[in-house]
């Protein structure tokens, strides 16, 4: 009795090749999105940053607390640090953190606004006056964090 042994792979391990040359390929994919996705964020970070550490800043301090003078120039600091923004070079996942961003400024503004021209009418005592200008903070303080959270999603690749 003659045995012959099979010539060549078999079907399990040609299986099993290509399932480690998918399995590798996808993993060089991945590995090149992360690396990617890294690269974006340094870019959007370094874009987006001094407006959202001037966000951030104006927040904390209002957690403290602060008269009208020193809102009105934190205000206007984080107002600079907006201006400096280069929006036309901005990436979608990074220019949604900067609409965020954006958001919460115009909150903050509003608020300035507002407190001025209470001021300017003596009502500022009123409890109603006070509840306005804490709900535009808190608007700007939800903003933020919206912000914080769109820009910390850049780090995420993206799938493809």
């Amino acid at each position: 009795m003659v045995l012959l042994a099979g010539c060549g792979e078999s079907a399990r391990q040609k299986a099993a090749k290509l399932h480690q040359k998918e399995a590798l390929h996808a993993a060089a994919i991945a590995a090149r999105a992360r690396k990617e996705a890294a690269a974006e964020y340094t870019t959007c970070k370094s874009q987006l940053g001094p407006l959202i550490h001037a966000l951030a800043d104006l927040e904390g301090h209002l957690q403290v607390g602060m008269n009208h003078s020193e809102y009105t120039q934190r205000v206007g600091d984080v107002k600079v640090a907006y201006n400096e923004i280069p929006f036309k070079s901005l990436k979608l996942r990074c220019l949604r953190a900067g609409t965020q961003a954006e958001k919460a400024l115009n909150d903050y503004l509003a608020a300035s606004t507002y407190w001025s021209g209470c001021i300017e009418s003596l009502a500022c005592a009123d409890s109603t006056e006070k509840r306005v200008l804490q709900a535009k903070w808190a608007g700007a303080g939800t903003d933020l964090v919206s912000a914080e959270a769109r820009m910390a999603a850049v780090k995420m690749p993206v799938a493809r």
